[in-house]
């Protein structure tokens, strides 16, 4: 447990983000098979909007995750890596109020950066195992 206690936040905003990929994966399936409504907000709609609800609470978890990013650089853990991530983690912000909230292309470049950076966490908490790993396997 030890070697995945400060991926904490990260795990918590990539199971965030797992809700958010299923609700806009969701939106899309009920947008091909419904019929236009002619009063209110389609299901597509509100699903979608739910997703993207979702995926910015998800942010607050990996800025946390993005501040320890930048800490590691500081420390000389994998500095290019954090930093990349850290960038990445940052600009989720104004990118998911900027062109996540858009309609059109634009909802597929944001899943593109989101669905980006879930990979990008997946292999920093192999990384940070790996490194703990290896550390208590020299003590």
């Amino acid at each position: 447990m030890r070697e995945t206690s400060i991926k904490v936040h990260a795990i918590i905003a990539m199971v965030i983000s797992l809700v958010s990929f299923s609700l806009m994966i969701a939106s899309l399936v009920v947008m091909l098979t419904e019929t236009p409504v002619d009063e209110g907000v389609s299901r597509s709609f509100a699903l979608w909007v739910f997703g993207m609800i979702v995926a910015y609470f998800s942010l607050i978890f990996y800025f946390v995750d993005a501040v320890l990013s930048v800490i590691k650089i500081f420390l000389k853990i994998h500095p290019a890596f954090n930093a990349v991530l850290a960038i990445m983690l940052i600009g989720a912000i104004p990118m998911a109020l900027f062109v996540g909230g858009g309609l059109g292309i634009n909802i597929y470049i944001w899943n593109a950066y989101y669905l980006a950076i879930f990979v990008l966490e997946i292999v920093s908490i192999v990384k940070h195992v790996k490194l703990n790993s290896s550390k208590s396997n020299v003590i």
